[in-house]
């Protein structure tokens, strides 16, 4: 009996210690949460810190120094009527079914990586705001009710957008 008692906590011991269950992330989003889930093109995706202590940036993604014009540093707060968020605003935005988060990049950037459960809406199909593209968009994706040529934003959802940063125009 006691061979099958040691046995048994043995296993329990071993399944803690060596399960996904039993670890932590050394590399955390916060002290309290290591990752978030998100449903990305119909897949639950997970989003954690890169747990390589030793990682470096892609060289793609390093520069630092460019020519201002056109790549200089922008306010970071952009006005008073735009709220400036966080990463940590993204992730809640992600998770909130009355939000869409929408990467405003180019293609050709958003192929480079992008936000799981973010959408890419380029910055430039916002140019035209009297196509029925946009009519459309405002409508079935953003709860935006139009009548005639008046917009009513009451039932609609929260949009953030991201960009490549400062460096955005």
């Amino acid at each position: 009996m006691i061979y099958k008692t040691l046995f048994i906590t043995t296993l329990i011991t071993n399944f803690i210690l060596f399960s996904p269950l039993g670890k932590t992330l050394e590399v955390k989003i916060t002290e309290d949460i290591e990752s978030v889930s998100v449903m990305h093109n119909g897949k639950e995706i997970v989003i954690q810190r890169n747990q390589n202590v030793d990682n470096l940036i892609n060289p793609y993604f390093a520069k630092t120094s460019r020519p201002c014009p056109p790549f200089c540093i922008k306010p970071m707060t952009m006005g008073e009527d735009v709220e400036t968020i966080i990463e940590l605003d993204i992730l809640d935005y992600l998770r909130d079914d009355n939000s869409i988060v929408i990467d405003s990049r180019t293609v050709a950037w958003v192929a480079r990586g992008s936000i799981p459960g973010a959408i890419n809406l380029p910055w430039d199909i916002f140019k035209n705001t009297k196509s029925d593209i946009f009519k459309k968009l405002l409508e079935e994706q953003f709860n935006v009710t139009i009548d005639e040529d008046k917009h009513y934003f009451s039932t609609a959802k929260t949009l953030a957008l991201f960009c490549n940063g400062p460096w955005c125009n």
